[in-house]
Order: structure tokens, then C-alpha cells, then sequence
């Protein structure tokens, strides 16, 4: 009885030693509450990761389908805080999308942001009918070197706003659109990498068929951001 005694208090002893820590998201988030953890010492929070839903932080119905990873990366104030390190569509949404008679385009590369992230990123795309290998070989080309050209024109936080926003995939859609008519244009996956070559940025196959012979002494424009590329092509569009 004694020793079950002095065993309790030890643990009571131990109990008491320990503190719960919150767990807030990056800044993207308004440092929203991500939970807490009970643990003896702050340091031993630093790098967990915590798995939680999209839906969870925005309040849209719409991201419920989507997961995202952060590590805590800082402790400051008795709060321990997070950086993203991935986003991940959940495969059951993903085989909702996919129907017969069409095609599907997965890819897989690295591309390094303006501020020297590399990011592995796993974009997909569905067409509205099955349609020839060229036109699908033509669409990986320009969706590679679209995303990649565009990434690197943004910060790694940038980059995060615009997936979660799908601006960056409604930007590609109405380019590649150019090309052969998309049913969907989608990130599925997203994660920080290191020590891998990112993809070398080229201009778009597609702007590379339409390039005309530049006269002598003509100087070259400077490149443009898939944003750009979409607002001049609909411009020409009202112009016409």
C-alpha cells in the first residue's frame, strides 16, 4: 500500500510539472488556434506536426475535402507556433471527379519560389473529352512550365494564398484552355522539399509555337506572370 502511495504522488509530482501549450497557425491563418499539447518542457513541441482539415480554419464547406499539415517551428510567450509544410487533396474527392470519356493529367515536380523554397507540387487535370496524345503531351509541356514560371514570381507564403484561393488554378485552366477544353484544373498535393533540382522555368510551348522572328534591333519584353497572360489574352478577346 505504501509503495502504490509513493508511486501516486510521484506521478501527481509529474503531472504538476507539466503545462499545456496552444498550437497557433501561420499568419495566413490569423493565427488561428490549431489546439494545445501537454508537455514538461516547450522545447519538446518544436518540430510535432499536427494534421488538420481546410474546412477547420476558413469555415468553407468547400476546402472540406482538402488536409493540410503544419510543424511548429517557434516558441515565443508560452505559445508555440506553425509554418506549412503541406497540402493534400483527399483522394476519395479526387475519384469523384474522374469519369469515362475523358482524360486525366498527373504530374509531379519541383519548383523553387521567389524566395528560394523548393516546393514539390502534384497538379492534375481533366479534360471534357477524351481527345490525341499530342494535344495531351502539349498540355503537360505548358501546365509544368506555366506553373513553375508562375511559382517562381511569388513568395512560398503566395503561393499557399493562391492554391487555397485557386487562384493559381483558374489562372492555368483559362490558359491552358487554349489548348483543348478542361474540366478541372487542381492542385492535389503540395509539400516543402529539399536537395532536388527544380524544373528550369521556360516560356509556354504554346507562346513558343506562336513567336514570330523579332526584327533586328527589337528588344525583348519582359516576361509575364500567368495573371498576365490571362488578363491580356481577354482584352484581345473584348477587342475583337
Amino acid at each position: 500500500m505504501r509503495f502504490m502511495a509513493e508511486a501516486k504522488t510521484e506521478k501527481a509530482k509529474k503531472l504538476k510539472k507539466k503545462k499545456w501549450y496552444p498550437i497557433a497557425a501561420p499568419k495566413l491563418f490569423q493565427d488561428e488556434l490549431l489546439g494545445e499539447i501537454l508537455v514538461d518542457e516547450p522545447n519538446l513541441i518544436m518540430n510535432r506536426v499536427l494534421t488538420t482539415n481546410l474546412m477547420n480554419l476558413t469555415n468553407d464547406m468547400k476546402h472540406q475535402n482538402i488536409n493540410i499539415k503544419f510543424r511548429v517551428n517557434k516558441i515565443d510567450d508560452n505559445v508555440a507556433y506553425t509554418e506549412l509544410i503541406s497540402y493534400e487533396m483527399l483522394p476519395s474527392s479526387i475519384k469523384r471527379l474522374v469519369r469515362r470519356d475523358i482524360n486525366k493529367l498527373d504530374e509531379s515536380f519541383v519548383c523553387e519560389t521567389k524566395d528560394n523554397v523548393l516546393v514539390r507540387i502534384k497538379p492534375f487535370l481533366l479534360t471534357k473529352a477524351a481527345t490525341k496524345g499530342s494535344k495531351l503531351k502539349l498540355l503537360r509541356k505548358t501546365m509544368i512550365s506555366l506553373i513553375s514560371k508562375e511559382i517562381k514570381h511569388l513568395s512560398f507564403d503566395e503561393v499557399i494564398e493562391d492554391v487555397i484561393t485557386r487562384k493559381l488554378q483558374n489562372n492555368v485552366k483559362a490558359y491552358l484552355k487554349k489548348i483543348y477544353p478542361l474540366k478541372i484544373c487542381e492542385i492535389r498535393y503540395f509539400e516543402i522539399t529539399t536537395g532536388v533540382k527544380p524544373v528550369p522555368v521556360k516560356a509556354s510551348p504554346v507562346a513558343e509555337e506562336k513567336d514570330e522572328p523579332k526584327n533586328q534591333g527589337e528588344t525583348e519584353k519582359p516576361s509575364e506572370t500567368i495573371k498576365e497572360k490571362t488578363e491580356n489574352s481577354e482584352k484581345e478577346q473584348q477587342n475583337l
